[in-house]
């Protein structure tokens, strides 16, 4: 049973989730019961896996460790080692993979980087930045 005394049905799930489940319900992986592990990466991401606690996003590794701790409103998975992130504000920047802001959060939309290219959003008016801003 979880922490928490908290029962969490498995159903059926395929041998390769059984693992990625324990550990988004925190069974197996030492996280705290309230973090929420997302188990699915698209094709050519990063390392890091999402991570969300208490309305906050933020990153862990394949051991269960975080990495970056959950301080965002919303994130997208790493590409070219920079991840969009959202802030409180509602502005979205990139981090890298230990945690650093690298490209300010001064955008409305973002898209992932693509190539070294990543769609942004001011206003209206769609853009493209590159690895460095």
């Amino acid at each position: 049973m979880p922490a928490g005394g908290q029962t969490v049905e498995v159903g059926h799930l395929e041998p390769s989730l059984f693992w990625t489940f324990l550990c988004a319900a925190a069974i197996v992986c030492g996280a705290p019961a309230e973090t929420i592990r997302v188990p699915v990466k698209k094709p050519g991401a990063g390392p890091l896996f999402q991570i969300l606690r208490k309305d906050q996003w933020g990153f862990m590794d394949r051991e269960g460790r975080i990495v970056i701790a959950p301080a965002f409103a919303d994130e997208s998975d790493f590409f070219h080692g920079l991840a969009a992130v959202q802030l409180s504000s509602g502005k979205w920047g990139y981090i890298n993979e230990a945690g650093r802001m690298m490209i300010a959060a001064r955008f409305d939309a973002v898209r992932d980087f693509t190539g070294e290219l990543a769609p942004v959003r001011i206003r209206q008016k769609w853009g493209y930045i590159n690895l460095s801003g």
